[in-house]
């Protein structure tokens, strides 16, 4: 998350989701969506990972 005022992400919000959509009826609908904090308990180095594949689609080259 980008925090309002800022152009930097916040480490501390990122999050991971995950969405089921299912084809229904002519029409998609979302049967799941799922949100969790980005804690990775004890691996500092996922979480900069993470934040770094983030900042890679925030601010592309």
């Amino acid at each position: 998350m980008v925090p309002p005022g800022r152009d930097d992400l916040n480490p501390d919000a990122n999050a991971v989701q995950s969405l089921v959509a299912q084809h229904r009826c002519g029409t998609w609908q979302v049967a799941l969506f799922h949100n969790t904090p980005a804690q990775y308990h004890g691996r500092p180095e996922l979480a900069d990972q993470h934040t770094d594949e983030l900042r890679r689609v925030l601010h592309p080259a």
